[in-house]
């Protein structure tokens, strides 16, 4: 799948951040309004460690 972070080659370190830092408010976010959906945006980063250890 086009945008799979987990089949993507190496992302550049500010993209990387970027996708860290809108995973961050997306948890927040769902934490406080929707806590069944958080496991969504807890995927980025767990797939950003995932490549990274590659």
């Amino acid at each position: 799948m086009p945008g799979d972070l987990r089949t993507s080659p190496k992302i550049p370190g500010c993209a990387r951040l970027f996708l860290v830092q809108q995973a961050v408010y997306e948890i927040s976010h769902d934490l406080g309004s929707r806590p069944e959906w958080v496991t969504i945006p807890l995927r980025c980063p767990l797939d950003l460690l995932a490549i990274a250890s590659e």
